[in-house]
């Protein structure tokens, strides 16, 4: 198994071969093992040119390579530079953000059947489905399975539900006209888009955003009553929710693969 998708990273039992480091990102927790070598991400990032593992393990590598950061040489390396070197991701999901950021998983343990080497064309292909260019992807819920493997996953599936109520006239007539005034002063979908949803949210007293699908937990306990939102019928709310219930049926889609896997 290459990549783990669980509860508690600190608590996973691999098999390693000798001469295996750890590499980690300092926000998450990490599992303790006998005969390995620690680094943390900016100590791995100082040193890696002269270390020669036979395996890597990184641990939140959701946060150890973003949109920001992917195009640095560090991660060059430990993609397609190194795409014989056995490697294990461990992280407590499968993405965050928009979905497309599943494949560095899969891309860093030389476990891709994207047939792509890069993350941009997944990104470009998301952004297509996300603004309704195509009507379908391959990271949707549907397909994703077919694109993943070696996968095991112990997290719980989501079960976020959204609820729509009609509003006033005098809801409606807001909701023209802030839409009037931000198309006058962007053009940029995504700037539309997120000015669009704060004014709304604002008004309606929302929280609502394109992650809301994700289970809210408290003392680590899931609260379900709270995992059902309430937001009035409007297009704006109709486009959130709709995305919102296309990244909770990717996200279970993975789980559910990393389920028809053996336990640790």
């Amino acid at each position: 198994m290459n990549c783990f998708f669980v509860k508690d990273t600190s608590k996973v039992n691999i098999k390693y071969p000798n001469n295996t480091i750890l590499v980690y990102h300092p926000d998450y927790k990490y599992p303790k093992y006998n005969d390995i070598t620690y680094y943390t991400w900016e100590k791995y990032c100082k040193n890696y040119s002269s270390l020669e593992p036979s395996c890597i393990i990184l641990v939140g590598l959701n946060a150890l390579v973003t949109p920001q950061n992917r195009c640095d040489f560090i991660q060059e390396y430990l993609s397609t530079l190194t795409a014989n070197l056995f490697k294990i991701s461990i992280d407590s999901s499968p993405f965050v953000g928009e979905p497309w950021r599943i494949f560095f998983h899969y891309l860093y343990t030389n476990t891709n059947l994207f047939n792509v080497p890069y993350s941009y064309t997944l990104e470009t292909e998301w952004k297509h489905w996300f603004y309704r260019d195509k009507v379908d992807c391959r990271l949707s819920g549907n397909n994703i399975g077919m694109f993943i493997k070696n996968t095991y996953s112990d997290l719980d599936l989501l079960d976020t539900k959204f609820i729509f109520y009609d509003i006033e006239k005098k809801d409606i007539d807001f909701y023209n006209k802030i839409k009037e005034d931000i198309f006058n002063k962007y053009d940029s979908p995504k700037f539309l888009m997120n000015n669009l949803l704060k004014e709304c949210n604002n008004y309606f007293k929302l929280k609502i955003s394109f992650d809301s699908y994700r289970q809210i937990k408290k003392n680590n306990f899931l609260i379900h009553n709270l995992n059902t939102y309430e937001v009035p019928n409007i297009p704006l709310y109709n486009f959130i929710v709709e995305e919102n219930l296309r990244r909770l049926n990717t996200y279970n889609a993975i789980i559910k693969k990393g389920y028809s896997n053996e336990s640790i």
